[in-house]
This record gives C-alpha cells, sequence and structure tokens, in this order.
C-alpha cells in the first residue's frame, strides 16, 4: 500500500468498507466481529493504531500485535478456516500502524462464523459504520445464497401436463421462432419444448417443471401458491420523489402476482398509461410498435428486476416506483459481484440462470448478466444524468435509480463556461457526469458506462480531464472532480430554493447612464460566479442568434433603463463568454451582440429542460 492510498484511507470515514481500533497494545475481541461482518458484506480495511478521531496513535509492539491477529485469522478455533486477508506495517511521525485489508467471502462460503467470548458462534454484517450480528432472516439469506445449486433449477414434483398457462406458453413460443439465430424447435410440443430448454426435467422417468419453467409459465393458482408475496409491485405517483413521505396516494397501482410472462405484460400496460410518448406492443408477439424514448433503459430494468430477484425470500418483494422525476426499481436480493464489476463487460454470475437465459433466447436481456450498460448508453443517448446502482450487500438488496434530470443542463454549461474549459463532445459528457455525480467522484467503470466507451477512450478522456486541471485521480480506478471546483459546483448545483428569479424593477429609475456611455473593459473585472439565468438574459440568448444593437435587444426585452439592463442582464453573458461583442472595441458604435458556442449549448440546454 502507498502512501496516496493510506492517506486517502485515513481522510475517510469510518463506514462499510474501514475500521479503526485504536490497539496500543494488542488486539480487541470486537475486531473478529468486524471481520465476520466484512467477510459477510463487502469487504474493507482494519486499522490498527489509529482512534475514532482519526489521530494516529501508535502500537507499542507492533510485531506482537501483528502476530496476534494473524494468529487468530489462521485459527480454525476462531472463524472455521483460515482467512485470506492482506496486511501492512506503516510508520508516520515513529509510529507504526497496521492495516488488514478483509476481501469478501465468496457466496460458497458464507455465512462466514466468528468464535466469541461474549456471545459464542456467531455471525455478523456491515450496516454503515457498524458490525451488526446477522438475525435468522440475514442467515438464511446468506445459506440460500451460498447454494451451488440456484434455486430456480430446482425440479418441483407438479403435473407437467396440467400446471402451465398456455397462453403464456404460445406468446413466449412465438417471440422463440421469430428472433433470430434460433434453432428451429416449432415441431416440438410444448413439454418436448421446455425439456430441450431445459425448464423441464426428467426425473424418476417422469418429465417435471423446474421452478424457472413454472415462474414463467404457471398457472396464477399454482404461482399463488408457490410465491406468498407479488412477483413484483408497480407504483405510479404524480410527485417528486422527495415528497414521497407526505401521505399523498399512488395514481396507478399494478400489482403482479402470475407468471413472469403475464406480469411482463401487465407491467407494459401500467407503464403505457403515463409513458412520455404513447405505444403498443403487439401481446402475440411482444414486439413494440410505437416506443418512448426511454424503452429500451425501462425493459432492460424490469427484466433485470423480474429475473435477477431472490424468489427464496417470501418476506420481501420488487417494487417499481415512477415518480415525477425519476423511476425507481428495487428488489430483494443484492449482485453476486460488486456494483462496478456490474458494468464491465463480459458474462457475470446471475442468481436465476436458467430464468435469464430464458428470456435472453427471446431477444429480452440483450447483455449477459444484469444488462445494466444497455440501461447506461439509452440514458446517455437521452442526454440523461447516469443511472444510480446501489448493491446492498448488507441488507440483501439491489437498486436502480433512472433520473430524468438532463445532464447538459443550464447549470452545467454556465460551470463549464465560466471555468473556461475547452473540451471535446466527450470530455464535456464526461466532465458533466462528474458534476453530477453526488460525490463528484466516479469510478473508471462507472464513467465508461455512462459515455458507452471503451476503456481506452474513457483513459483518454480522464487524462485529457487531467491536463485541463479540472479533475484528478485518486487511485487508478477512481477520477474525482479537482477540489477548487467543488464550491463552484456546489453553488451551481445546490438547493435550488436559493435561485428564484430576481423581480424586475420599473427600470425606467434605475439608472440615468447615457446611450453613449462606454462599456467597461470586461478582461480583467473579478467575475462573481453565474449560478442562474434570468427570465430576461433567456430570452435575449434566444433573440441574439444574430447580432443585434444594443438598442434593439432593449426594445424585444421592453426595458427602459440601459444601465440596468447592462448591469442585471447583459453584462454577466459578456463576462462569461454566453455572449460577445461583434466588435473588440467596446465604445464603438456600431457595436453589436451575438451568442456564443456555449450560448447556443447553453440554449440547447434550455430546450431540452423545457420538454
Amino acid at each position: 500500500m502507498d502512501e496516496n492510498t493510506l492517506y486517502e484511507l485515513l481522510q475517510g470515514i469510518e463506514w462499510k468498507d474501514l475500521e479503526l481500533k485504536e490497539s496500543r497494545d494488542k488486539v480487541p475481541e470486537y475486531a473478529y466481529e468486524t471481520v465476520s461482518a466484512f467477510l459477510n458484506t463487502e469487504g474493507g480495511h482494519i486499522i490498527l493504531g489509529v482512534n475514532d478521531n482519526h489521530e494516529i496513535t501508535g502500537i507499542i509492539d507492533a510485531d506482537q500485535v501483528q502476530n496476534a491477529f494473524i494468529g487468530e485469522l489462521q485459527n480454525p478455533a476462531r472463524f472455521g478456516s483460515p482467512i485470506y486477508f492482506e496486511d501492512y506495517l506503516k510508520s508516520h511521525e515513529d509510529k507504526n500502524i497496521l492495516i488488514f485489508y478483509i476481501p469478501e467471502a465468496q457466496r460458497q462460503n458464507k455465512p462466514v462464523y466468528v468464535k466469541t467470548k461474549r456471545k459464542g458462534r456467531v455471525a455478523f454484517i456491515r450496516k454503515g459504520g457498524g458490525d451488526y450480528q446477522c438475525n435468522h432472516e440475514d442467515l438464511n439469506r446468506l445459506i440460500n445464497d451460498s447454494k451451488q445449486e440456484r434455486p430456480d433449477s430446482q425440479i418441483l414434483d407438479l403435473n407437467i401436463d396440467t400446471c402451465f398457462d398456455d397462453n403464456a406458453i404460445k406468446w413466449y413460443r412465438h417471440r422463440y421462432d421469430n428472433k433470430g439465430g434460433n434453432r428451429s424447435l416449432d415441431h416440438l410440443s410444448n413439454n418436448d419444448f421446455l425439456c430441450e430448454l431445459g425448464l423441464a426435467v426428467e426425473h424418476d422417468s417422469h418429465l417435471h417443471p423446474t421452478l424457472a419453467a413454472l415462474l414463467l409459465f404457471g398457472k396464477t393458482a399454482l404461482i399463488r401458491q408457490l410465491m406468498p408475496r407479488p412477483i413484483v409491485d408497480c407504483f405510479h405517483y404524480g410527485f417528486a420523489e422527495d415528497h414521497a413521505n407526505t401521505g399523498e396516494r399512488w395514481i396507478k397501482r399494478t400489482t403482479c402476482e402470475f407468471n413472469m410472462v403475464q406480469s411482463w405484460q401487465a407491467i407494459v400496460d401500467w407503464y403505457n398509461s403515463f409513458a412520455e410518448v404513447p405505444f403498443t406492443i403487439d401481446r402475440e408477439s411482444g414486439q413494440r410498435i410505437e416506443s418512448p424514448p426511454d424503452f429500451i433503459a425501462f425493459r432492460e430494468s424490469v427484466i433485470n428486476l423480474l429475473s435477477h430477484q431472490d424468489f427464496t425470500d417470501h418476506t420481501r418483494w420488487p417494487r417499481i416506483e415512477n415518480f415525477s422525476d425519476l423511476t425507481r426499481f428495487w428488489n430483494p436480493g443484492d449482485a453476486f459481484v460488486n456494483a462496478d464489476r456490474l458494468l464491465e463487460p463480459g458474462a457475470k454470475e446471475v442468481r436465476n440462470p436458467t430464468i435469464v437465459r430464458a428470456l435472453r433466447d427471446i431477444g429480452f436481456s440483450e447483455q449477459s448478466g444484469w444488462g445494466l450498460r444497455e440501461v447506461y448508453r439509452n440514458w446517455h443517448e437521452l442526454g440523461r444524468v447516469p443511472p444510480k446502482l446501489i448493491n446492498n450487500k448488507a441488507e440483501k438488496s439491489f437498486e436502480l435509480k433512472l433520473d430524468r434530470k438532463i445532464l447538459m443542463s443550464e447549470q452545467q454549461i454556465l460551470l463549464q463556461a465560466q471555468i473556461g474549459i475547452n473540451l471535446s463532445s466527450n470530455e464535456a459528457d464526461a466532465f458533466a457526469n462528474l458534476c453530477a455525480a453526488g460525490e463528484t467522484r466516479l469510478t473508471i467503470s462507472e464513467l465508461r458506462a455512462a459515455l458507452g466507451l471503451n476503456g481506452a477512450d474513457t483513459h483518454k478522456i480522464v487524462k485529457r480531464l487531467i491536463v485541463q486541471g479540472v479533475a484528478f485521480q485518486p487511485n487508478d480506478s477512481v477520477v474525482e472532480l479537482s477540489e477548487h471546483l467543488k464550491p463552484l459546483r456546489e453553488q451551481l448545483f445546490g438547493d435550488d430554493s436559493d435561485k428564484s428569479e430576481e423581480p424586475e424593477t420599473d427600470d425606467s429609475d434605475l439608472s440615468t447612464e447615457q446611450v453613449g456611455t462606454p462599456v467597461p473593459d470586461l478582461s480583467t473585472e473579478q467575475v462573481e460566479p453565474l449560478t442562474h439565468l434570468t427570465d430576461k438574459q433567456r430570452m435575449l440568448l434566444q433573440y441574439c442568434d444574430v447580432p443585434r444593437p444594443m438598442t434593439d435587444i432593449m426594445t424585444h426585452l421592453n426595458i427602459g433603463s440601459r444601465g440596468y439592463f447592462k448591469e442585471k442582464h447583459l453584462d454577466p453573458l459578456l463576462q462569461h463568454e454566453l455572449l460577445v461583442m461583434t466588435n473588440p472595441n467596446p465604445k464603438a458604435s456600431n457595436q453589436q451582440y451575438v451568442i456564443t458556442d456555449a450560448g447556443v449549448a447553453l440554449k440547447e440546454a434550455m430546450a431540452k429542460d423545457e420538454q
């Protein structure tokens, strides 16, 4: 571990992947609870010799403490089997600290129990900055996930001739036959067709359905017996997400307690009732006839939610919540890999591989695994801020949020204009993604998915942002907004409540400046950040698509006071290079004003925001 990595760790907060222990002369007993919690959740660092205030207190005998801790990590009586770890000894001002990295255990090895003096043999999970003993439900979820055979391949003792909905199988077979690349199976009976796809299995000389087959095509009565909770619950609200706890009722709700084919059709009907652009789906073929612009993201998100949920969890069920500003998909069951790995190309281990394969056979999951790259690509094409993923391994849940905010927003254009950077389109998008991130940092995988680019091109863009002085890399996998830009970003992207339109005053009494008064030289003037545009400035940018003299602009905007107009509306646009003078001499009698490229980009952002 290098000094930069250590410094970043010590600067962070004690949270889900960091635990600080003072431990001057011995390892505290509760440190082993943290080891169990890290193994059962997402892994993390334990630092010995640093107190809760992030002050380096040091370890008196580093060798003794290190040997004692490693001995317990390798002691079968403590953890059942030896624990893999990485350890580092660092010195700072003659004070020694020990750093242990405990990676997440493989799902097959969970739950990892620890023998403690206080509680005996127990297992822990990490939530926030604390270690919590697993309750009965936590243990069941870990144990179910640890099984080598996935639940959806379970063979059911049901009569295969009577357990399926014929219309659901007919719908599926129609899609299968019409998808290019599939071998012809139209000559087979339904039972033989399911057997060919691995959805039915011969057992004890009889053909039996798998759990995957029943979930996909089963009759409603059997689904309700098997699943004492909905397959998915859908809510459409008429307000933004931050008003969700005000007690306002949903506008339209659809609860799906039937097979996945019927659930998909019901979700399409639900979505169709409020989609941005009306569309219809051929219920026989599943082909969309007219689709809204975000249909790909919607489709992949729904299919991921349906196919990757934990069907062994009968206490929680998926929810799709559509608010006026975003759509939220919540699922019981976390991804087996971390969120960053989900965004990388290639196949991943999935929770329900039989169901995922069956849906891919009809073109319902274009990417292997979670299909999240398709979601990111569609969202990027729409010019929106990147989706947000929360893969919560402690709660064993997965959440995807599709925010409808425009990426190149008015604030974003104002920010890029004010700091005077010259970026290509992809570089500007990368910078905008960085500014849109809640923590002003992104992993390279997140940025790559957001831009829809390959790894090499993404790294080139990151290097360009670093050269421009607007970003830096604390490590190889992360890019972060430069510190000097964070206050300006906060001003522009903070609470919109302080950005209300300043009321126009009676212009005629505000200034006695005469028409011939020269425009001040703005080149050396200190420029205050421009955090929002007035309505008059918006009108001005729209009007000055061709050069206009000041008198024409004032007449168009219905403003009588030249001084007030210049101070409140014109000069800020000139200072921030959204508008430019046609004559370099500010005193020229033929002076006119025209919009710049940055101003054009801002106009486009405003137009998208109004749609």
